[in-house]
């Protein structure tokens, strides 16, 4: 496989993991599936299966929206590609020197330069005031249902402030207020 020199290690790219495994691995199933979609921020895991259906192997991945060129426009589908890049490498393919593939390390690279971003974490009782908030909107039990399967959590007590509030916004909005 052709792979990618990155200060002196050689790298090889999804796209030729790919061919690989096409080329190598006739009857296997490679596939996709969104694991959240929050805010902006998408995680996918990737899935190998063998021609009887044995799940083989997986690789996980996550971009952010607008967090580089690519990202601006194709979050999701830079998602899969890193995703599957791991599957493959975690499937043994392209790894004689790293599982990392030459994408992932390059936009590794890149952000080892970009200072952190700092997370306010608002007091408990400003979770607890935007829960009651949330709870005096009276919502259905299909729209709570809604919410928590959009965010994976079992309760909506389990969501942050900021999670809390964006269903809050999104509510007021229908309300016109």
């Amino acid at each position: 496989m052709k792979t990618v020199d990155i200060k002196g290690k050689a790298y090889v790219q999804v796209n030729e993991r790919i061919i690989y495994f096409r080329d190598n691995f006739k009857g296997w199933r490679l596939s996709t599936e969104i694991v959240s979609l929050i805010e902006g921020v998408v995680t996918m895991k990737a899935l190998i299966h063998n021609p009887v259906g044995e799940l083989i192997a997986t690789g996980y991945a996550q971009e952010k929206e607008g967090s580089g060129f690519i990202n601006k426009t194709s979050f999701i589908e830079n998602c899969e590609t890193s995703a599957w890049g791991r599957a493959l490498g975690n499937l043994g393919i392209g790894v004689e020197t790293s599982i990392a593939s030459s994408e992932e390390v390059e936009t590794a690279i890149l952000n080892q330069d970009k200072k952190p971003v700092k997370k306010v974490v608002k007091p408990v009782e400003d979770v607890a005031d935007t829960y009651k908030k949330i709870l005096d909107l009276q919502l259905s039990a299909e729209d709570v249902k809604k919410w928590e399967t959009y965010y994976k959590v079992s309760s909506l007590f389990d969501l942050d402030s900021e999670q809390m509030n964006f269903i809050l916004d999104r509510f007021n909005k229908r309300l016109g207020k």
